[in-house]
């Protein structure tokens, strides 16, 4: 049961992803959290980055630069 618990809590926290990217993987991380499509995802920064006037770029970069990259959990050390 722990395990489980473990895996899911890993699974669901905010970080970029190595799987789900085209620049750095920011998008897909949060989507993976969020549990939504990519896709929605990046329309709503893209659409977010234009009604900021272009702020969302810098915001992009500064998460990528802080968060943490997809953790490998292994079965063994569960």
């Amino acid at each position: 049961i722990k395990s489980s618990l473990l895996e899911s809590s890993v699974e669901n926290s905010l970080h970029l992803s190595t799987t789900e990217k085209k620049l750095f993987g920011l998008c897909g991380g949060i989507a993976k959290a969020l549990q939504i499509d990519v896709v929605i995802i990046r329309f709503l920064w893209i659409f977010g980055t234009i009604l900021s006037a272009g702020s969302g770029i810098l915001l992009y970069l500064l998460l990528s630069f802080f968060l943490p990259k997809s953790p490998k959990v292994s079965k063994e050390s569960v």
